[in-house]
């Protein structure tokens, strides 16, 4: 299924939108609505979804979470792309440029100790004593792991400059800026993955400016707008779900 199908099959649904001014007005304890989000302060400008006091129909119900699983996998199919797009686009040399010199002092105390600390590495483990909770920080800290990953790399590299990445870490694996690169990747995809919906980083927007070949760049932008409509779809899914099982509950 399609990104578009899955659009052309909300024609007729069993749940409608109200922002919180008309639900204040409208919706009372007799009302046949049932408006919840499990966003909490985040997307507050959107509008909540309502279904009615029995929730969705058993048939209803499982069309939206058919159409919630082919958007993920839209989704990740989108992202990965993309990703894989960005990852061969050169770093612009304005981005190297502004790089540190030392990893440490882009990630900071608490996230170099977490990365260089002997034994097995958890990425999950690193993030959850971040206690990242929004976006916004998620991206920070997203920008601060890829510049030290870049660091890393190229002091990795240094005698290597002409091999590509994996080459240099297969050849010194024992070195200790491989080990921390490898790490901050890690880390960085974990990030990723904990915040689909993660704003481009520096260097992503940087390669994007910069970037001068048009078959990649129409790769990028195309795999890009689908992966946003994908989550997007997933996303709004979650609250309409979120509501009517708000609304089975009571």
């Amino acid at each position: 299924m399609r990104a578009q199908e899955i659009l052309d099959g909300f024609q007729k649904t069993e749940f409608w939108y109200l922002n919180d001014k008309a639900h204040k007005d409208s919706c009372d304890d007799s009302a046949p609505c049932r408006p919840a989000s499990h966003r909490g302060e985040e997307r507050w400008w959107l509008p909540v979804p309502c279904v009615t006091k029995s929730g969705l129909t058993e048939p209803a119900r499982r069309d939206l979470r058919q159409k919630h699983d082919c958007a993920s996998q839209i989704h990740k199919a989108a992202m990965a792309i993309n990703n894989g797009i960005l990852a061969e686009i050169k770093i612009p040399e304005s981005y190297t440029q502004t790089l540190p010199k030392c990893g440490r002092a882009s990630v900071g105390d608490a996230l170099y100790r977490g990365m260089s600390f002997p034994g097995k590495f958890s990425p999950e483990y690193l993030l959850d004593c971040l206690e990242i909770s929004s976006e916004h920080e998620a991206l920070e800290a997203a920008d601060r792991v890829e510049a030290a990953m870049h660091v890393w790399r190229r002091k990795a590299g240094h005698g290597h400059a002409r091999s590509p990445w994996g080459a240099v870490k297969d050849l010194m694996e024992s070195d200790k800026n491989v080990m921390l690169a490898s790490r901050a990747e890690d880390a960085l995809l974990c990030l990723k993955h904990r915040f689909p919906g993660l704003s481009q980083t520096t260097l992503d927007a940087s390669k994007i400016q910069h970037n001068k070949d048009v078959g990649q760049a129409v790769l990028e932008s195309y795999s890009r707008v689908l992966e946003s409509l994908a989550y997007t779809i997933v996303t709004c899914i979650d609250d309409v779900l979120f509501a009517d099982e708000s609304a089975r509950k009571i």
